[in-house]
């Protein structure tokens, strides 16, 4: 399994007067100065990640600082970019630069994703120095309009004090194991092993772990944001 590691960062956009966005995926820890293996895919990973922001070339540009030309060149596999120029394009779409390795990912299917080939981040520390939350993969680029994902929460973690939001998405829980404490649009909820919360709306929202084991949980969200 494919992971990543995020050092102790908070998970709610700081934002006076206002709640905080959703979280995004950007790796913080130091990256290599050398591109990921490219399979010839670089192109089509990258205009598929676009998609799944629904970002045009231009919106594109204009985040990563890289012209409308060049963009659209890489994604066509026309021309092959620079280190700075893949992470400034990886940085604007919020998705770690590895993510395009070719060997970490790649799975025997288009619709299947393997459990040793789940791509995996893994959000600061909790108290007892373990890692925070671990979001695990589970479903393929191939189908962006949906996005299932593995959460585990550890004791005593949390997304923070703020409440993010989800713009556009509706999304859907089902705790596997151990308590879920949140905040769902300023209502506080428990849920225990087998309940299910589902929302469809921008509701701000956070959740933590007040207990002394481990929250698995199956999160699905549509349309896919990662």
């Amino acid at each position: 399994m494919a992971r990543l590691k995020f050092p102790a960062i908070s998970f709610n956009l700081r934002a006076e007067g206002r709640r905080s966005q959703c979280p995004i995926l950007i790796q913080k820890n130091k990256m290599n100065d050398s591109l990921p293996t490219d399979d010839g895919e670089f192109g089509k990973k990258i205009r598929n990640r676009r998609q799944i922001k629904t970002l045009s070339l231009q919106e594109l540009a204009s985040k990563s600082g890289v012209s409308i030309a060049q963009i659209s060149n890489i994604e066509r596999n026309v021309s092959k970019p620079t280190v700075r120029t893949l992470r400034a394009i990886c940085e604007a779409l919020e998705f770690p630069m590895n993510w395009l390795a070719s060997d970490s990912f790649k799975s025997d299917h288009p619709f299947i994703v393997r459990r040793e080939k789940r791509r995996e981040v893994e959000f600061g520390e909790n108290k007892s120095q373990r890692v925070a939350i671990r979001k695990e993969f589970l479903s393929p680029d191939s189908c962006n309009g949906i996005q299932l994902l593995q959460l585990t929460v550890t004791p005593k973690a949390s997304t923070g004090r703020r409440s993010f939001e989800t713009p556009g998405q509706a999304r859907s829980m089902l705790v596997l194991e151990g308590e879920l404490h949140m905040e769902l649009d300023n209502e506080r909820l428990v849920l225990r092993a087998g309940d299910t919360c589902s929302f469809n709306q921008s509701l701000p929202i956070r959740y933590w772990n007040d207990g002394n084991a481990d929250c698995r949980i199956i999160l699905a969200i549509t349309p896919a944001v990662y």
